[in-house]
């Protein structure tokens, strides 16, 4: 079952990322020139994936993921050396498994980065519902993830949408920090809301979380695919309004007070955060950078053991 990733240029080409039956996936050549860009982003979120499942079961854990698993999954007074992370493993070993797999699969991915339709093996269309939610003047959502019922699995994998503004922009740009971005921070204060314009200003523009943005954000959609488990943007309790589950601090915030299921209101935990789990698997990447990078608990990133 084909696995891909579609991308957005200027001219709104589309490019598709395959599974194929010599390796766990290929670049489709209409992608070009991105393929490389595309391919190394794609393989860095499947990595940081494959570091974070064979830390957790690694004997003795180190200490250092641990501490990760203590900031971003354990509740108050919760040892994380001990904790259950069954559902985190179990959303990593489907990320594995859609990577790595050669044979069918019960839930393939499709990861793409356009809201037009894509057309599957028996040339029927499945309409990609990012449309209003991922467009050309939309400069507050980066990526969006579609999912076929599992009735028609066959030759319908998961849909991954990167939105045109940010591909356009992590192409071109040496991406450290999300404030970098200048028409889209314009855009989006003109033509959203002033609390679109703050989170794209200042929610995501220091230390951890500007670190490898387009990898980090593959792999939280990954988390949303079928194979990845169909993780959830938790809404997270804060002290003063729910929020979504994005960012390094909110992420810790909702290990510690919780969150609820957006869709129909029901308690969830951090292990049903999608974000919470690329954080967790970008931090340990950096655990295993040469010098090693640490994450504090406030987002900052040092080469100092805390």
């Amino acid at each position: 079952m084909p696995s891909f990733i579609l991308c957005i240029r200027a001219t709104i080409l589309l490019c598709s990322l395959f599974s194929s039956s010599t390796k766990a996936y290929k670049i489709h050549s209409s992608c070009q020139p991105e393929k490389t860009f595309v391919k190394d982003a794609a393989d860095e979120a499947f990595t940081m994936a494959d570091l974070a499942l064979d830390e957790l079961r690694s004997s003795p854990r180190d200490p250092q993921v641990n501490r990760l698993l203590g900031l971003l999954f354990a509740k108050k007074d919760q040892d994380p050396a001990t904790m259950d992370v069954t559902r985190l493993v179990s959303t990593l070993e489907g990320i594995r498994r859609a990577a790595t797999e050669n044979e069918a699969r019960p839930d393939p991915i499709n990861r793409d980065a356009q809201y037009n339709v894509w057309v599957d093996g028996d040339s029927r269309m499945i309409a990609n519902t990012a449309r209003n939610i991922c467009s050309p003047t939309d400069y507050d959502t980066m990526a969006i993830t579609w999912n076929p019922a599992r009735s028609t699995l066959n030759y319908r994998p998961s849909q991954m949408t990167i939105c045109p503004w940010f591909f356009q922009w992590a192409h071109k740009q040496e991406y450290k920090e999300y404030s970098k971005v200048k028409e889209g921070i314009n855009k989006a204060r003109a033509r959203r809301t002033w609390e679109a314009f703050s989170r794209a200003m200042f929610g995501r523009n220091k230390g951890f979380d500007s670190m490898r943005m387009l990898e980090q954000t593959i792999l939280h959609e990954l988390t949303h695919t079928l194979a990845g488990g169909v993780l959830l943007d938790v809404q997270v309790t804060g002290a003063r309004k729910e929020r979504d589950g994005y960012g390094w601090k909110t992420c810790l915030a909702l290990a510690k007070n919780g969150g609820t299921n957006p869709d129909n209101g029901s308690p969830v935990t951090a292990f049903d955060n999608a974000h919470s789990v690329a954080n967790f698997g970008l931090a340990v990447r950096l655990l295993r950078d040469q010098p090693p990078l640490y994450v504090l608990e406030d987002g900052g990133v040092t080469d100092q053991m805390p």
